[in-house]
């Protein structure tokens, strides 16, 4: 599997580009958003790949950015959906869009891809909503849940409410259960302090810590 291309791009179309490493050039497919990004023809680039081998063809696609190749490759996992859908999808709305509107079940936005009909709108929030959602919570993006009133538990001062709140909410999204999570987060407010804690207002490390905690 290639996995990276890194060399001297030498032609550059409206959907694919030529690159050439070490004396061999690769023809990549790449989003049409990605053309105006690119480098201009005899500088290097960079490109995260994902090689498809077929009976009949072998194609080679490129992404400027590791997690555009992810969104890429969770796209034609969906049945129905193969690589060129995926790319239109990738160029109309981009990986952040995309994962906004698998998220909020959009079957109207994604519709607006070519391509893509009613039925396959439906099915690709179907089977990537809840990856989509996890993928956000972990980027520290999700949706503003409905948070318990009773979260008023020993230490709780040492947290930022703003914090606590979307703290919760990131853990919900990725799956766990509320009291999970109301213990959780109760234990990282414990520790506050001791170990480097919170007081940075830092969401990341509050999840991280939390999910330590979770996997326990």
């Amino acid at each position: 599997m290639i996995g990276l291309i890194r060399g001297v791009l030498l032609e550059k179309a409206e959907e694919s580009i030529l690159v050439e490493t070490h004396g061999v050039g690769y023809e990549l497919q790449v989003p049409d958003s990605h053309v105006a990004s690119l480098p201009p023809v005899g500088e290097e680039v960079r490109l995260y790949t994902h090689l498809i081998w077929k009976e009949d063809s072998i194609s080679l696609y490129g992404f400027l950015k590791r997690q555009e190749r992810d969104m890429f490759r969770m796209l034609i996992q969906v049945s129905g959906v193969g690589p060129k859908m995926a790319m239109s999808c990738l160029s109309v709305l981009g990986q952040q869009e995309l994962l906004r509107a698998l998220s909020a079940g959009d079957v109207r936005r994604l519709q607006a891809i070519s391509g893509i009909g009613k039925k396959t709108a439906a099915r690709l929030c179907v089977d990537l909503k809840e990856k989509a959602k996890k993928l956000l919570a972990l980027q520290g993006e999700f949706d503003r849940e409905e948070v318990p009133s009773d979260l008023s538990v020993p230490g709780a001062t040492s947290m930022d409410g703003n914090l606590w709140n979307e703290a919760y909410s990131a853990l919900i999204n990725l799956g766990y259960r509320p009291n999970e999570v109301k213990q959780a987060l109760d234990s990282v407010m414990k520790r506050s302090g001791k170990e480097g804690g919170v007081e940075d207002k830092d969401l990341g490390k509050v999840i991280t810590m939390a999910l330590r905690h979770l996997a326990r």
